[in-house]
């Protein structure tokens, strides 16, 4: 079996459940994008420690959140659902998992590092938008652009932390003020 027949498997049984719409849809796609990635052993789960020239930002976008749930303290589930059930699950399955072993499986065939870096940050934002679209419909491909923004940014920075908070940020603040707007 190749290194990377895992990584083949765990985008297909997860689009395989992404795709139906039934009772437990998020319970089980929440619990595969968290659990999927230990069974591929070829993968190394990412270093959490903070980099101190991402410290700094890492504590601004903290403290945008925090004041985001401050001002609508309502809310207070919402942007903790947000951050745990979605920004979490998602960031650490579609960046530290799906992103990084396609940037190996893009390595080891000698591909160039520009096509490597956007080839596995586009063909795991494709599968993340993939993943939107039976619940949200069209709207669903709205996340496409944001998902390279995440991936680019964790490709950059090497620090999960700073993606899931920019995911949950973005979250909330649509949920809170653009849906609103869009939907008027």
């Amino acid at each position: 079996m190749s290194r990377y027949t895992l990584l083949l498997i765990n985008g297909a049984i997860l689009m395989a459940c992404a795709v139906f719409i039934y009772t437990a849809r998020s319970t089980v796609l929440t619990a595969l994008l968290l659990l999927l990635p230990f069974i591929d052993r070829a993968w190394q789960a990412p270093n959490w420690q903070s980099q101190k020239s991402n410290l700094t930002i890492t504590i601004i976008l903290f403290v945008s959140y925090s004041l985001l749930i401050a001002l609508n303290l309502d809310e207070l589930y919402l942007a903790l659902s947000l951050l745990l059930l979605v920004a979490l699950p998602e960031e650490w399955f579609f960046r530290a998992y799906f992103m990084v072993r396609l940037q190996s499986f893009f390595k080891d065939r000698n591909i160039s590092n520009v096509v490597t870096l956007w080839g596995s940050n586009i063909t795991s934002s494709v599968l993340f938008t993939l993943m939107h679209v039976p619940t949200q419909g069209l709207f669903g491909l709205s996340v496409f652009v944001p998902s390279l923004f995440f991936g680019w940014v964790y490709q950059k920075s090497n620090n999960l932390i700073i993606v899931i908070l920019l995911h949950a940020i973005s979250n909330l603040l649509f949920l809170l003020y653009l849906k609103k707007l869009i939907i008027n």
